[in-house]
């Protein structure tokens, strides 16, 4: 198994679907990014150290793709959003 679909496997385990959120719906975008990043930490809790390199990438292919689908959209929560999702990830580094 390649590493780059070793990945996306993980990330559809972790409930991460690009279709399940659309580009420019910042609501549903930063909603989906949340529960992600709350359902990665919840599993490194319960499986520990193993998966932390999974969650970890993960967590930055979910944030990348939280900025990429907010773009353009000029939401007034973006930057509490952004400085939320970066916390809850730095989180997952270090928990």
């Amino acid at each position: 198994m390649k590493a780059s679909h070793a990945v996306r496997v993980r990330a559809a385990n972790a409930g991460f679907t690009p279709a399940s959120a659309r580009p420019g719906d910042y609501a549903a975008q930063t909603a989906q990014a949340t529960a992600v990043l709350e359902k990665l930490a919840a599993r490194l809790h319960t499986e520990g150290e193993r998966i932390r390199p999974a969650v970890l990438a993960v967590a930055g292919m979910m944030y990348e793709w939280w900025e990429q689908g907010i773009a353009g959209t000029q939401d007034p929560h973006e930057d509490a959003d952004r400085a939320r999702l970066q916390a809850m990830a730095a989180a997952l580094r270090t928990s």
